[in-house]
C-alpha cells in the first residue's frame, strides 16, 4: 500500500493529467470542425474548377484580365508533383496508426532531400520512432499529436514543405483578387466565359462551408478554455510541488525525485500551452480571408445562377478562393507542426554595465565572506555525500557550492548481439561538465509485451545498459526489432539529464538529451 505522500502525489498528479486531456480535447474538436468545413469546401471547390475549365477560362483571359493572370500565377505556384506516399505518411500519423516501414524509409528521403522542409522534425520523430505512433507521439509532444489527428481532413491538400517559401506574395495576390471578385456586377466580359451549367450546387456548398469554418473561430470555445486551463493547470502545479515540498516524513531521495519530475512537468505544460495558444492565433488570423472568400463566393454564386455561366472574372473568383482555402489550411498546418525551438535573445551589454555589474558582484562577495566569517557556530556544516562514481574532492571551506558546467550527453549507442539475444546500451559525456554522481537505467516495455522486461545496468559500468529479449525473456518477435524505449537519466550535483533510445537495433541514436537544474 502506498504511503501518504506517495498517494498525495499520484492523486495530484491524475488530476493534471485528466486536465490536459479536457483541453487537448477542446484543441482536437476545435481543430476538426474547422478542418471538416474547409476539407468540404475545397472538395467542392475541387469539382467546379475541374468540370467548368477554370483554368482554360483563365488562361485565355489572363493578357487581357489582371486578376485572372494573378489567379493563374498563384495557381500554378500551388502545383507540384503529386507526393501520395506523404499523404499515406501523415494519414497513419494523424489517423492513430503504426507507420509502414515503406513509409519510414520515404520519410528519411524526404529529410535527406529537403534539409528547410517545414515538417522536418515530424519526419525526423517518424524515421526516430521506426514508425510506431506511441513513440512519436512522445517525441513531438500531444499537443501537435492531437492537432494532426483533428487536421486529418485537409491531409490530402497540404504538403508541408519548403515551396512556402516561394508563395510569399500570393496572399496578397488573392486578397486584390478575392475583393475584386466581391464587387462584380452582372454583364462581364463575357469573350473568354466558359459553360459553368448545372455546378451551381456546388458553389452554394463551398460558400456554406467556408462560413462553417469561419463560423467555427468566431464562436469556438478554445479562447475562453484555454484561458480557464491555464488556471487549472498552474493550480495543479502548485498543488504538485507542496506535496514534495511537505513531504517531510518522506525519503530525501523521493523529494529530490519528485522536484526534478515536477520541474520537468512545468517545463511540459507551459510548452503546451504556448502551443496551443499559437494555433489559437493562427485561427483567428485565417478569419478575415474566410471572410473574404465567403463573399466572393457569394457573388460568383448569384451571377452564375443569372448569366448560367462562368466569366473570367468570377472564374479568377473561384480560382483564387480554392488557393486561397489551401494557402489558408498549410498556414494552419504549419503552425500544428513540431519546430525547433526559437533562438534565445542575445542581450548587447554596454561597457558601463558590465563595470557595475563587476562591482556589484565583488561587493557582494565581500558581504558574503564577512558574513561566513562571524557567527560561524551557529551555522551547520556542510554535508559530503559520498557516490559510486569518481568525482572531485569536498571542499573543506564552508563556501557555496558553486555550479558547475552543464553536462554534454553523447548519443546512445545500441550494439545488438545476436548470440545473446539482447542489446547493449552505452551513453557518453563529453568532458567539461560538472562530474557526474549517478547514472540510472528504466526500460518502457513494447506495447502489448509487458514481460519484455530483462533489462538493467551492468555492474561495474554504470553508464552502460542491457536489454535480454529472447522469447525465453518474455518477449514476443512482430518485427524486426522490439518497440520498447530506454531512458537513462545522469545526475550530477546540481544537473539532472535524460535520453533516451527506442529499440534494439545496432545504431547511434538520435541527440535529444535533456538537462535541467535539480
Amino acid at each position: 500500500m502506498p504511503s501518504g505522500h506517495e498517494q498525495a502525489w499520484a492523486d495530484a498528479l491524475a488530476e493534471e493529467h485528466l486536465h490536459q486531456r479536457e483541453l487537448l480535447a477542446t484543441l482536437r474538436g476545435e481543430l476538426g470542425t474547422f478542418a471538416r468545413e474547409c476539407a468540404a469546401a475545397l472538395t467542392a471547390l475541387d469539382v467546379y474548377v475541374g468540370l467548368a475549365g477554370v483554368a482554360e477560362i483563365l488562361s485565355t483571359a489572363q493578357t487581357t484580365a489582371t486578376h485572372a493572370r494573378l489567379a493563374l500565377d498563384v495557381s500554378r505556384r500551388l502545383q507540384g508533383g503529386e507526393d501520395p506516399e506523404i499523404v499515406d505518411l501523415y494519414t497513419a500519423v494523424a489517423g492513430n496508426e503504426d507507420v509502414p516501414p515503406r513509409l519510414v524509409r520515404h520519410a528519411s528521403d524526404l529529410i535527406a532531400s529537403g534539409p528547410k522542409r517545414t515538417d522536418r522534425q515530424m519526419l525526423q520523430a517518424v524515421v526516430t520512432a521506426s514508425g510506431a505512433r506511441a513513440q512519436i507521439e512522445q517525441l513531438v509532444g500531444p499537443a501537435p499529436a492531437a492537432a494532426l489527428a483533428a487536421m486529418q481532413p485537409l491531409i490530402r491538400w497540404i504538403r508541408a514543405d519548403d515551396r512556402r517559401a516561394l508563395l510569399k506574395s500570393a496572399g496578397g495576390d488573392l486578397a486584390q483578387v478575392l475583393s475584386a471578385t466581391a464587387e462584380l456586377g452582372a454583364g462581364s466580359e463575357s469573350a473568354a466565359a466558359g459553360d459553368a451549367a448545372a455546378l451551381g450546387q456546388s458553389l452554394r456548398d463551398a460558400a456554406e462551408h467556408v462560413e462553417g469554418a469561419a463560423k467555427s473561430v468566431r464562436e469556438g470555445k478554445l479562447e475562453s478554455v484555454l484561458a480557464e486551463a491555464r488556471a487549472k493547470l498552474q493550480a495543479d502545479l502548485d498543488g504538485l510541488q507542496a506535496v514534495h515540498e511537505n513531504a517531510h516524513e518522506a525519503p530525501e531521495e523521493w523529494r529530490a525525485a519528485r522536484k526534478v519530475e515536477h520541474t520537468e512537468l512545468t517545463q511540459e505544460v507551459h510548452e503546451k500551452l504556448d502551443k496551443i495558444e499559437r494555433i489559437r492565433g493562427i485561427l483567428f488570423r485565417l478569419l478575415p480571408n474566410l471572410q473574404a472568400v465567403t463573399r466572393a463566393l457569394g457573388v460568383v454564386q448569384k451571377l452564375h445562377a443569372l448569366e448560367g455561366r462562368l466569366d473570367p472574372a468570377p472564374a479568377a473568383g473561384v480560382a483564387a478562393a480554392h488557393a486561397s482555402l489551401i494557402l489558408d489550411a498549410g498556414a494552419l498546418w504549419d503552425g500544428v507542426l513540431p519546430g525547433p525551438p526559437p533562438a534565445p535573445r542575445v542581450r548587447r551589454v554596454s561597457k558601463r554595465t558590465r563595470w557595475v555589474a563587476v562591482a556589484a558582484a565583488v561587493v557582494i562577495g565581500v558581504i558574503v565572506g564577512i558574513a561566513l566569517a562571524g557567527g560561524g557556530s551557529t551555522k551547520p556544516k556542510p554535508v559530503v555525500i559520498e557516490t559510486t562514481t569518481a568525482a572531485a574532492p569536498p571542499t573543506t571551506t564552508a563556501a557555496a557550492p558553486k555550479v558547475g558546467p552543464k553536462p554534454s550527453l553523447l548519443p546512445v549507442k545500441a550494439v545488438f548481439d545476436p548470440n545473446q539475444r539482447a542489446t547493449f546500451y552505452t551513453v557518453g559525456i563529453e568532458q567539461g561538465g560538472e562530474p557526474v554522481v549517478s547514472y540510472r537505467w528504466t526500460l518502457t516495455t513494447p506495447p502489448g509485451n509487458p514481460t519484455c522486461n530483462k533489462f538493467a545496468p551492468i555492474p561495474g559500468k554504470p553508464n552502460e545498459a542491457v536489454w535480454h529479449h529472447a522469447p525465453t525473456d518474455g518477449c514476443t518477435h512482430n518485427g524486426i526489432q522490439h518497440d520498447g524505449t530506454v531512458h537513462v537519466a545522469v545526475l550530477t550535483a546540481h544537473w539532472s539529464c535524460k535520453e533516451s533510445f527506442f529499440g534494439t537495433l545496432t545504431r547511434t541514436g538520435t541527440p535529444n538529451a535533456q538537462c535541467l537544474r535539480r
